[in-house]
């Protein structure tokens, strides 16, 4: 068995599948020369907005039921905005991050299509990460 970040094991028992994934975009476009665009599922000529953009997009096409992602100048809360879902970022390191990912991802966000499962997610992360 593989040891995972808190996070990861945290994921594992809420939804049992994990995909984790990561790009980096610019700004609002959420292009990538390696991955190419992402779309807003609402309408396609469109961006979904920001480097969290693919989250957004896959939350709001219910491939995925949340996003993990990190915001520093917008990266959760514009994309989550640009597609009509709830995106929080907390006080910088209002979650204990340090064994999930480098320190330029000090503001851990999330974005659901549900603003109760926004809720419940955020106290399951407080209750593994604040440990």
């Amino acid at each position: 068995m593989h040891d995972h970040a808190p996070l990861i094991v945290l994921m594992l028992a809420f939804v049992r599948v994990v995909h984790v994934h990561t790009t980096c975009t610019v700004w609002f476009e959420s292009d990538n020369p390696v991955y190419g665009r992402s779309n807003n599922p609402f309408a396609l000529e469109r961006t979904p907005g920001g480097s969290s953009g693919g989250c957004a997009s896959a939350v709001a096409s219910r491939i995925c039921p949340f996003a993990v992602t990190s915001d520093v100048g917008g990266s959760t809360r514009i994309p989550a905005g640009y597609c009509g879902l709830f995106g929080l970022k907390p006080t910088v390191q209002y979650y204990i991050t340090s064994s999930i990912c480098a320190s330029a991802c000090r503001s851990l966000g999330s974005i659901v299509r549900v603003l109760a499962f926004l809720l419940s997610f955020d106290f399951l992360l407080c209750s593994v990460l604040l440990v």
